[in-house]
């Protein structure tokens, strides 16, 4: 997040998830759901800018930082072209296999200003995309509205 800080400029996490994916790791066996990692890593890593990163951090769980965006909008734009990206099936060696993906973005400096935190909050954002339905991106600032707007209505309940 340095150049990002040295330039104000923002930058996103993302922490990505393929949905259902032991579904396909049961139906077709490891090496078809190895294959369908490795294609899903390859769509990923053609979305994202070679001063970026995107890595594998789980089972099947991608991590993508990009940095250098203007507006926190800009991230949103990112995570829908991501979406699109799964809208057309993989092309594995049993056919084709349609996969989707579930997105939890935060945003630097305005979600947090520390990796760690920026981490905890994509992967909040992350399991309330699988919520709502997967397929789908949510993103740490909703959450964060939303707290604010629980406390608000608190407030307002208790006569403050």
């Amino acid at each position: 997040m340095n150049v990002s800080e040295r330039e104000q400029l923002k930058a996103a996490l993302y922490t990505i998830d393929v949905d259902h994916f032991k579904l396909i790791n049961d139906t077709y066996g490891h090496l078809v759901g190895d294959e369908c990692l490795k294609q899903v890593a390859a769509r990923l890593k053609s979305m994202i800018r070679k001063v970026d990163t995107i890595a594998r951090t789980g089972g099947e769980e991608f991590t993508a930082v990009v940095s250098g965006l203007s507006r926190a909008s800009d991230a949103e734009r990112i995570a829908a072209s991501l979406l699109r990206m799964f809208e057309a099936p993989l092309q594995l060696s049993i056919g084709e296999v349609g996969v989707t993906v579930s997105i939890g973005v935060a945003v630097y400096p305005d979600d947090a200003t520390d990796a760690e935190t920026l981490r905890q909050l994509s992967d909040e954002a992350l399991y309330r995309a699988k919520r709502e339905g997967r397929n789908c991106a949510a993103y740490a600032y909703e959450m964060r509205a939303r707290r604010y707007g629980d406390l608000k209505m608190w407030a307002l309940r208790a006569g403050q």
